[in-house]
């Protein structure tokens, strides 16, 4: 990637480990960043380097919880509010959802896949924990997101007969099941189950914990060392009711998760205005922490990731700072998006104002407009992506999308 990614980036306001702000400069190489200059100016102007005067860098987020190939479905949830998942299973299986389900479903999976990616991509996320069985297509060169690889897997206990089947074989290593979805006594009994099944244990990443018993589920994570990925717009959708993070906070770590469209989920930058909304008494920086380092280190990633520091991977997030007098940190809460992402050091897409930048990379850089925003894209993204707007039929990440330009 290092021949078309800028060497230098530099005047961008930083989110340093520890939740620090400065303005400074970064040397990127071969994928990674090899310094984080502040008093030093990075040297002279460079055809590789971009200016991020006016702008916030973060590192690219991380979504602790998505279903990939479930975000070309619509929305769909006709009788909600439910009191558990297993209701909402039994609604979108029949009528007209099942229908639509059913006409989804003939769409080529590996696109279904790029959809859900691209859908992550365009919100400043850069790793994506799936849900759903792994593909070898998920961990190729060219696939728009990092999925990481290895990780546990049971859907949830209706839907598992045997958990234990699935646990790994190293008890810290990352095991994800859908937890406590719901509202009813069903789901407050769910992780009393998952302890005396021996699934409870550090590795575990619990999704959702809406209806936990609020006396005895907390202690018992906390035992457990286990870790919550909190989705909190899905479960307003579907249930009208969040998970008690306040609560969860206290005895565990938690991790910021979108899930998929179908179940009301969209990208992080609306996952975080819907985490702000579900729980104002956390602040920006606590929220950003839940998709950046504390989702990488629930899932059990690589210290490299979700950090700007030395060594770490030059995945970024670049967002347009708000109004003079205002906390930077309110940068992704009030754009309409990033205005530009990197992987690896390498420009993935951008706003009109760094066409130059991808031009002078020799990316060729391609139009695509979403939601009024123009957006450019390095040509062989461009061409992924509107391949899988073709096959996809545009549905429904990209409704709004006026194709290539």
């Amino acid at each position: 990637m290092s021949r078309h990614a800028p060497r230098i980036w530099s005047n961008g306001i930083l989110l340093l480990p520890g939740g620090d702000l400065r303005r400074g400069h970064l040397r990127v190489s071969r994928g990674r960043i090899e310094e984080v200059l502040f008093d030093e100016r990075p040297g002279r102007a460079r055809d590789d380097a971009v200016d991020l005067e006016g702008y916030l860098v973060l590192p690219g987020l991380i979504n602790a919880h998505d279903h990939l190939d479930f975000n070309c479905f619509p929305p769909c949830a006709p009788n909600r509010p439910y009191t558990n998942v297993a209701d909402w299973f039994a609604d979108v299986r029949s009528g007209e959802s099942d229908r639509t389900i059913d006409s989804v479903t003939t769409l080529p999976l590996e696109q279904r896949l790029l959809a859900g990616a691209f859908k992550n991509l365009l919100s400043g996320v850069t790793t994506v924990a799936h849900h759903n069985p792994p593909r070898r297509s998920l961990h190729g060169r060219k696939f728009p997101v990092t999925v990481p690889r290895g990780m546990g897997y049971c859907h949830s206990l209706d839907t598992e007969p045997d958990p234990q089947r699935t646990l790994p074989r190293e008890i810290a290593h990352p095991w994800v099941i859908h937890a406590a979805e719901g509202t009813d006594r069903r789901a407050a009994g769910e992780l009393a189950r998952l302890e005396a099944l021996g699934c409870l244990r550090p590795g575990t990443v619990l999704v959702h914990c809406l209806g936990i018993d609020r006396a005895e589920d907390p202690a018992r994570i906390a035992r457990a060392g286990a870790g919550v990925v909190w989705c909190p717009a899905s479960n307003r959708f579907l249930y009208q009711a969040v998970a008690p993070v306040e609560l969860l906070r206290r005895h565990a770590r938690v991790a910021l998760g979108t899930d998929a469209m179908i179940s009301g989920g969209r990208g992080m930058v609306d996952e975080l205005r819907a985490a702000r909304q579900a729980a104002p008494f956390l602040s920006p920086a606590q929220l950003i922490g839940m998709a950046t380092d504390r989702g990488a280190g629930i899932l059990g990633l690589s210290p490299a990731k979700g950090v700007i520091a030395p060594g770490a991977e030059a995945d970024l997030a670049c967002f347009p700072l708000p109004g003079a007098g205002t906390d930077p940190l309110e940068a992704p809460f009030t754009a309409p998006g990033p205005a530009l992402v990197a992987r690896g050091g390498a420009p993935q897409f951008g706003e009109a104002a760094f066409r130059p930048l991808l031009q002078r990379l020799g990316l060729d850089p391609r139009p695509v407009t979403l939601e009024q925003r123009e957006l450019w894209m390095p040509k062989r993204i461009h061409r992924l992506f509107t391949r899988m707007l073709s096959a996809t039929r545009g549905w429904p990440p990209f409704a709004g999308l006026a194709g290539p330009g």
